[in-house]
């Protein structure tokens, strides 16, 4: 459902990997995609945290730490609406609701 979308992955010398995935979607909590929780776990990764951070700059997204086959993987991830930064569909849906006030 993304309008559009980039994705990129970057390998270090070392063989980490980091990818890359920025998508737009129409406005609309029913468009927003499945958060990464369900999608890590679904593939059979452990979720060991799904938090809320902040960068130096004050930019709030959250950070799930995932674990399978003794390899683990950190996403960092958001959705925004705005000036608006969310991390699943209830939380959209009380942003468009503030919005349409």
């Amino acid at each position: 459902g993304a309008v559009k979308m980039i994705e990129r992955t970057y390998l270090d010398a070392a063989g980490r990997k980091l990818a890359v995935i920025v998508a737009t979607f129409p406005t609309g909590e029913a468009i927003l995609p499945h958060p990464p929780d369900l999608c890590y776990s679904g593939s059979g990764w452990t979720v060991h945290s799904d938090t809320w951070q902040v960068d130096p700059l004050e930019r709030r997204y959250k950070l799930l730490r995932v674990e399978r086959d003794h390899q683990v993987a950190l996403i960092s991830y958001w959705y925004q609406l705005r000036d608006h930064v969310v991390s699943n569909r209830d939380e959209l849906r009380r942003v468009l609701q503030q919005m349409r006030l």
